[in-house]
């Protein structure tokens, strides 16, 4: 599954330029969110301003804006509008010991 999912300013290049706001900037000219190397997004969801996908290996990242911590990852800096934010430098979600989203999580049919 290519993991594409940008909107607003909510963007994957490590900018926070608006791609919505012009002709040709939506559909297929969206950049694609990286999840990391070898990694692939199984689900995805998003707020107003942040997004986050379960990944192959059970494990979950989260982009956007963090402001009050609604990424789950311990801070409150965006995380996906500058450079090295993105792929392997995004920090996985901590669910906490033995904890997984997988028994909840139905594949669509």
């Amino acid at each position: 599954m290519r993991t594409t999912l940008m909107f607003s300013q909510l963007i994957s290049e490590g900018d926070s330029e608006n791609r919505k706001d012009q002709p040709g900037q939506m559909g297929d000219a969206l950049p694609a969110a990286d999840p990391g190397s070898g990694r692939t997004a199984e689900f995805l969801a998003a707020g107003e301003h942040h997004a986050c996908a379960l990944l192959d290996n059970d494990r979950i990242k989260c982009w956007g804006e963090n402001s009050e911590g609604e990424l789950g990852i311990g801070d409150t800096h965006n995380r996906g509008e500058a450079r090295n934010e993105m792929g392997d430098f995004m920090p996985y979600v901590d669910l906490g010991t033995f904890q997984s989203l997988r028994p909840c999580m139905r594949r669509p049919s």
